[in-house]
């Protein structure tokens, strides 16, 4: 899936505000554009659970990272969570809100070249047991 426009995710955003829940989002497979959907869900609509979003984007959830990698190398350009780990880095950073990172920084055209040294993300639970 091709990293969308900012007016994309910003229409995203609109719909799912007007959503009631519970909200069931599911793609052809289950895995990479639902996870992309349901973090972006998170970040809007239940800011407190952005670390949960982050967290949850990990093989117990059935996202592969090393499979994204090797798609995005293949296929010379970013797949989805490639947003989500520039997203991760600004929140980390300054604690700024989803929203206000896609009106003020998201940029679709930059994530080739974030997409390279993407962070891991490890729950706490296995940072805690190193």
């Amino acid at each position: 899936s091709a990293i969308p426009s900012r007016e994309t995710v910003l229409t995203i955003l609109e719909l799912m505000k007007d959503l009631e829940e519970p909200v069931l989002i599911h793609c052809k497979s289950g895995t990479h554009r639902t996870g992309f959907l349901s973090a972006l869900w998170l970040f809007n609509q239940q800011p407190e659970q952005t670390e949960l979003a982050f967290q949850q984007l990990s093989l117990k959830f059935g996202f592969v990272g090393l499979e994204r990698w090797l798609k995005a190398t293949f296929e010379q350009r970013p797949t989805l969570d490639a947003v989500i780990w520039e997203y991760q880095r600004f929140h980390q950073a300054c604690g700024i809100r989803f929203r206000e990172w896609v009106d003020s920084s998201y940029m679709a055209r930059y994530y080739p070249i974030a997409m390279r040294d993407a962070p891991r993300i490890t729950s706490r639970a296995s940072t805690q047991a190193r």
